[in-house]
């Protein structure tokens, strides 16, 4: 699958469903934000297979995720975070370290949120 392919996957519509539901409530984009960093740190879980085993088959696979296959990586929360964001109109970019860690930048009328 090349890289095309995979950034225009959607997320899991379970997913998208349970945050417009709790989301939809804000007004202001950065409590949405919150939110939806929040609710996705509630029903996601740390995928210790890959982290103990390093199984790289595993990554890429955010459009995978759902509410019963809940066990992410970071790359993977940045992704659903990420288009979860632009879907309620918030600037989001994936920044990666050195590490391999990778987190979402965020921002709200001017203001940068790492």
């Amino acid at each position: 699958m090349n890289l095309k392919n995979i950034f225009s996957k959607k997320i899991n519509s379970d997913i998208l469903s349970m945050i417009d539901e709790k989301v939809s409530m804000f007004d202001n984009k950065l409590e949405k934000a919150i939110c939806i960093y929040l609710l996705l740190g509630k029903y996601l879980t740390f995928d210790y297979f890959f982290f103990l085993f390093s199984d790289w088959r595993r990554i890429n696979r955010y459009y995978d995720i759902s509410l019963d296959n809940r066990e992410i990586m970071c790359y993977e929360f940045s992704r659903i975070y990420s288009k979860l964001l632009e879907r309620y109109g918030i600037d989001a970019l994936i920044v990666g370290n050195s590490t391999g860690h990778y987190y979402v930048s965020l921002t709200i009328d001017g203001v940068n949120y790492n």
